[in-house]
């Protein structure tokens, strides 16, 4: 396939991951010790559709977050591509791929520590625009309003700073930050293991409502199969580096093929109430 037309086909998905594989090289435990390799991804290949959402499941230490970091440029690969909009993330100059940035963003695990305690959630919340885009003050004011008010907060808590927040409600304004470029592509790493279970389905319903409104796509990572279940079109199943499964959601709950897929839907625990499904 010549360049242009698998870049015209990457375009059809908004993240399209060929063949992806990480290596990190372990230290030497003597100075005459060969030095070992592990391979933390292995030949990883999925696609997600415009409006569509996958879900990326398995126990700590199989490689989801690794390939997260892979996913969104934060480190790079041994080998394999990461097409968004049809572009190689890792092959783009630079300049690029910071221009290309506001097509997908990423929330993180921890809504504090993502956040700087020394400004204003204004100000975090306005530093995609600031770093991505030239939007004038008065624009980028108006568009952090704007997003606060979608994830459920007040125009006001822009003046506040992350201390004076709950863990739910910092969650919230980590996911107003990478919403404020308006992208196509959401990376949210286990966005609801660091809350309470009170307000893990809050979360849930707050990401489900932003997908419609914001015609969003999510690769969402998880070690809960419930969480993936209720926000989540298709998933995969990660272990040792490597899927296991993948498929649609509900064909995978209802039919699981593989005995790790098994083992951890025999764990599932329900989501905790208030919450609408």
């Amino acid at each position: 396939m010549s360049t242009v037309a698998a870049k015209m086909n990457s375009a059809r998905f908004v993240l399209d991951v060929v063949d992806l594989t990480k290596h990190y090289v372990l230290p030497r435990e003597s100075l005459f010790d060969k030095a070992h390799t592990v391979e933390a991804v292995h030949r990883v290949s999925f696609r997600i559709r415009p409006g569509r959402s996958l879900g990326l499941v398995g126990e700590s230490g199989c490689g989801k977050s690794t390939l997260a970091r892979l996913v969104t440029g934060l480190e790079n690969p041994t080998s394999g591509s990461v097409h968004i909009a049809g572009f190689d993330i890792h092959q783009i100059s630079k300049n690029a791929l910071r221009k290309l940035r506001t097509d997908f963003q990423i929330v993180f695990q921890d809504p504090f520590g993502s956040l700087d305690p020394r400004h204003t959630i204004g100000r975090i919340v306005a530093e995609p625009l600031r770093a991505l885009e030239q939007a004038s003050p008065v624009e980028a004011q108006r568009r952090v309003v704007s997003v606060m008010e979608d994830v459920g907060l007040k125009a006001t808590d822009t003046q506040k700073y992350p201390h004076e927040f709950s863990g739910g409600q910092r969650q919230r304004i980590a996911i107003a930050r990478a919403l404020i470029t308006r992208p196509k592509l959401v990376v949210a790493d286990e966005p609801v293991s660091a809350l309470d279970v009170s307000v893990q389905a809050q979360i849930l319903n707050l990401l489900n409502d932003l997908r419609e409104e914001y015609e969003l796509s999510y690769l969402l990572i998880s070690h809960d199969l419930a969480v993936v279940e209720y926000v989540c079109d298709d998933v995969a199943v990660m272990h040792n580096g490597v899927f296991v499964e993948y498929g649609s959601t509900s064909e995978l709950f209802r039919n699981p093929k593989h005995d790790y897929t098994k083992s951890l839907l025999d764990s599932v625990l329900p989501l905790p109430g208030n919450y609408t499904g």
